[in-house]
């Protein structure tokens, strides 16, 4: 070890165990640094692989079908769901783009934490083409809470969410 041999002080962090330390120091002063990994933390990134409909003037759970990346295992896709098994401060957001808005409709989007909203964005669209709506916020979560994602709009018919990865997709991170 980079720390040399003999007795040392070992400090671990938080979300590291066993033999994995961040902090090192030797018995001479030598010290040895190890840099944690992001993997280790609690992140994901989901989003549609198909359009989704969404009812007009109705509250929709949007379907994140696939993910670019779950470091922990805690977005699942068959329930739209990201269970949290860390507690922690995070960043929480969503992008969704609707098909076919008409000029001046509401169009919503809005993050739930335990069926509590904490974050909602109301845009009112200004073209009848694509039109997206997004919403984030840092927010203090506990192992188990639950998050979700939500749509709505106000364009009198049923409506569309876009497709793929760029267009509508939520992102969560602990970042403390």
């Amino acid at each position: 070890s980079a720390a040399g041999t003999g007795n040392k002080t070992l400090i671990q962090g938080q979300d590291q165990s066993g033999s994995n330390y961040a902090i090192e120091i030797g018995d001479a002063g030598a010290l040895k640094l190890t840099t944690p990994t992001i993997n280790s933390w609690s992140g994901c990134r989901v989003y549609l692989n198909s359009t989704q409909a969404i009812t007009t003037a109705s509250t929709t759970l949007v379907q994140f079908t696939h993910e670019n990346y779950d470091n922990l295992g805690e977005f699942n896709t068959s329930t739209y769901t990201f269970t949290a098994t860390q507690a922690g401060t995070y960043l929480l957001g969503v992008t969704l783009q609707f098909v076919d808005m008409g000029d001046t409709k509401d169009i919503l989007a809005y993050i739930d934490v335990n069926g509590t909203t904490v974050s909602v964005y109301d845009h009112k669209s200004s073209s009848a083409n694509y039109e997206s709506t997004a919403t984030n916020t840092i927010w203090k979560l506990s192992a188990n809470d639950l998050v979700k994602f939500y749509a709505r709009h106000a364009h009198g018919s049923d409506r569309s969410l876009a497709s793929g990865s760029s267009a509508s997709h939520a992102y969560i991170q602990r970042i403390s």
